[in-house]
């Protein structure tokens, strides 16, 4: 039990962490386009711990609500902030990819936890 806590705490440590950096590459307007695969990167590695914390302790996840922080965080933070870039540009195809390919990432994942 205690050690299932260690790796909890662990966990959120590294969540907290990485939302640090994938912050940094959503404020970095000028760059969002430049820095897409740095981003996405550094989103998945999110992802990834969010999913390794709720497998580690389910009851502690379901009392953090992590599940709905794992989709705030991991898309509609990325698409929302990539909206708002959107809107600030003449030329915005990029942009538009960048926020089609997340879009995808999201029903690829969707489709992965229906399966």
């Amino acid at each position: 039990m205690q050690m299932r806590k260690q790796a909890f705490n662990y966990w959120i440590t590294q969540i907290h962490n990485l939302e640090k950096s994938l912050s940094i590459y959503l404020n970095n307007s000028p760059h969002m386009e430049v820095n897409f695969r740095r981003m996405m990167e550094a989103k998945i590695t999110l992802q990834q711990a969010y999913i390794h914390a709720m497998m580690t302790d389910i009851e502690s996840s379901l009392a953090k609500n992590l599940d709905a922080q794992l989709w705030k965080s991991c898309f509609h933070n990325v698409i929302e902030r990539f909206r708002e870039h959107d809107k600030q540009l003449n030329d915005n195809s990029n942009v538009k990819k960048c926020i089609e390919t997340v879009i995808e990432d999201v029903r690829s994942f969707d489709l992965k936890l229906n399966h």
